[in-house]
């Protein structure tokens, strides 16, 4: 029996919303890391899109969150793509806004 792992990426291919299950899994999976690893900083950064060129963009509410936020960038991109087992390649936009 085929392994749910190999068969639901096959199905949703077929369906042609690989790509859009995919960044909603980026995005929820950034959103928990956030959680995790800045517990302080819970409402001042916000997982706001995942484009198809891989870019992930974290928008911060103050210049403080957005620097703590930068410190990181680097071992969040390499926890993210861990986490995809080399399935995808990303890059962090910090952003204020």
């Amino acid at each position: 029996m085929e392994h749910v792992r190999s068969v639901l990426p096959a199905v949703l291919r077929k369906r042609g919303v690989l790509e859009h299950a995919m960044a909603s899994l980026v995005l929820v999976r950034a959103a928990s890391l956030l959680k995790r690893d800045f517990p302080k900083l819970e409402g001042r950064l916000r997982v706001k899109s995942f484009d198809e060129q891989g870019v992930l963009t974290i928008v911060a509410k103050d210049s403080v969150a957005l620097a703590l936020l930068r410190l990181r960038t680097e071992s969040l991109t390499h926890t993210l793509e861990r986490s995809f087992e080399g399935q995808l390649s990303l890059r962090i936009v910090a952003k204020r806004g």
